[in-house]
């Protein structure tokens, strides 16, 4: 049995073509209207309209999937506070880079890092035997388009944060 989601991805090169068949004619007629106002020569008229259709074209049509691809990454970057990182868990990578660009963890002791951070006893820590170890982990969501849990991962070295980094899980 066949299903939807085949069909369409079968049919998805002939979408294209017929979409850029389409745009390619309607500014050949566009292109067209442009160019007679410059000569009366058909076979110039029509060999200049169909060059500068075929490439106004392809140019839109590459800029319009561009666009919705660059659109489809994009996730706004907020700079790093107590509240934005307790009220949203799952949309933390948006802050994640002013965390760590700013270093407003480095050189912070353990007890400083759970006061930033606003951890519980009750343990927003991985393990709640971390507190001990000298690497916490954080889940700090998935970002758009990513299909991997993002982590901010802390490293202690004498009791201190000297490094801080954000890790695909």
């Amino acid at each position: 049995m066949t299903h939807t989601f085949d069909i369409l991805l079968n049919a998805t090169p002939y979408i294209n073509i017929l979409v850029l068949f389409f745009l390619v004619l309607i500014t050949f007629f566009l292109w067209s209207k442009v160019v007679t106002r410059f000569t009366k020569n058909n076979l110039i008229i029509k060999s200049v309209s169909a060059f500068l259709a075929i490439l106004s074209s392809s140019l839109l049509y590459l800029g319009t999937i561009l666009i919705f691809v660059i659109s489809l990454y994009y996730y706004p970057r907020h700079d790093f506070t107590k509240e934005k990182w307790i009220e949203n868990p799952e949309k933390r990578y948006e802050i994640v880079n002013s965390l760590i660009k700013k270093e407003i963890l480095i050189g912070k002791t353990k007890d400083e890092v759970r006061d930033i951070l606003e951890i519980s006893d009750a343990g927003s820590i991985k393990d709640l035997e971390n507190y001990q170890k000298d690497t916490w982990t954080y889940g700090t969501g998935v970002p758009p388009m990513k299909y991997d849990y993002y982590f901010l991962e802390i490293i202690f070295r004498e009791g201190k944060a000297y490094k801080i980094e954000h890790l695909q899980g």
